[in-house]
C-alpha cells in the first residue's frame, strides 16, 4: 500500500493490548548484521526498554538467527528463556 506508514512498536503493543485475545502471540524478529555484535546488543537493549514500557509484553516472543540477540534477553528479562524450535517443539540450549 503506497503511503502506509509502520507503526513504533509502542503504537503496535498498544493495539496488540486493545484488539486482540489474551492468547494471542506477537513474533517479533530481530535482525542483525552477525558480523556486527555492538548493534545486535544495541538493538537488543532497544527492544528490551520498549517491552518494559509495554501493556503487552508477555505476549511477545522473540525470534532470530543471532544468538546474541536471544541471550541478551533472557540475562535481562526473568520470565524469558531462549530456546531452538524443532518440528514446532521448543528446546532450550541443553536440548530439553
Amino acid at each position: 500500500m503506497d503511503g502506509a506508514k509502520i507503526p513504533s512498536l509502542a503504537a503496535f503493543d498498544k493495539l496488540l493490548a486493545e484488539q486482540t485475545d489474551s492468547d494471542f502471540r506477537a513474533y517479533a524478529e530481530l535482525k542483525t548484521d552477525m558480523r556486527d555484535a555492538a548493534a545486535a546488543e544495541a538493538l537488543a537493549d532497544a527492544y528490551i526498554a520498549a517491552l518494559q514500557a509495554s501493556p503487552a509484553a508477555a505476549r511477545h516472543i522473540v525470534v532470530s538467527f543471532d544468538w546474541r540477540s536471544l541471550n541478551l534477553p533472557a540475562r535481562r528479562i526473568s520470565r524469558y528463556e531462549p530456546c531452538l524450535y524443532d518440528n514446532g517443539v521448543c528446546r532450550n540450549r541443553s536440548g530439553a
